[in-house]
């Protein structure tokens, strides 16, 4: 319980600290996970912690793709228990794209657009990850992620 309320508390500060070791964090969860094998929401939650992990300023850049590795080991996991759930996609793109596997995240991304093109947890990142790829979409691609900026504009930011 310690390491998602953790989490919630950044998620909700809207930035990852990068002075903070998330190591601890990860051990604990991935001991909880051993208990629920096949939990789509904690392998999720893995994955988004070793992407934080990545983000830690200590880290060479090898042990950083140590963590984004791992991130995406424990995303495709995610969305192999439950391929519904949009959010997974979505990270598992912003991931991907942080990577340099471009083309995978742009696939990813439009996996998790269509399965969730308005949640409200995941449309930033789902645009931010859009717009740093935007050289590789088609015309149709842009218009659906331009699409999802003018109802993120319109309805702004959930509370």
């Amino acid at each position: 319980i310690a390491p998602r309320a953790a989490m919630d508390d950044v998620r909700k500060a809207k930035t990852v600290p990068k002075s903070v070791d998330w190591r601890p964090a990860y051990n604990l969860l991935t001991s909880a996970s051993s208990v629920k094998i096949g939990d789509a929401d904690m392998l999720f939650e893995l994955g988004r912690l070793a992407w934080w992990i990545a983000q830690y300023k200590e880290l060479s850049e090898s042990e950083r793709q140590v963590w984004l590795s791992r991130a995406v080991g424990h995303l495709e996991q995610a969305v192999k228990y439950r391929p519904a759930m949009g959010r997974s996609w979505i990270e598992l793109a912003n991931v991907r794209l942080q990577k340099k596997d471009y083309w995978q995240a742009k696939k990813d991304l439009f996996v998790g657009i269509k399965l969730a093109p308005y949640e409200a947890n995941s449309h930033w990142m789902a645009l931010w990850t859009g717009f740093a790829i935007w050289i590789l979409l088609s015309g149709d691609e842009r218009e659906q992620l331009l699409e999802q900026a003018r109802f993120v504009i319109e309805h702004g930011e959930p509370s």
